[in-house]
């Protein structure tokens, strides 16, 4: 079994004002937290979504997982 390792960047509380919704802002800002995850050597970005930005990040590519995170701190 061949395993990939992965350097993950977490993406967290994405918010936008009801009043500037459905103009891309959302959009652009997941945009430039990609290409920042990028430059720094992340090659997945992980995020938790909400089911008003599932659409949005399905849109963008992500896929759906069931991933299950323990914090030992």
């Amino acid at each position: 079994m061949v395993s990939e390792e992965y350097q993950k960047g977490y993406i967290w509380g994405v918010y936008v004002k009801p009043s500037y919704r459905r103009q891309g802002v959302a959009t652009k800002l997941m945009k430039e937290a990609m290409i920042y995850l990028k430059e720094i050597g992340c090659t997945r970005a992980v995020l938790h979504a909400s089911d008003t930005g599932k659409l949005l990040y399905s849109s963008l590519g992500y896929a759906q997982s069931n991933e299950m995170v323990l914090s030992l701190t």
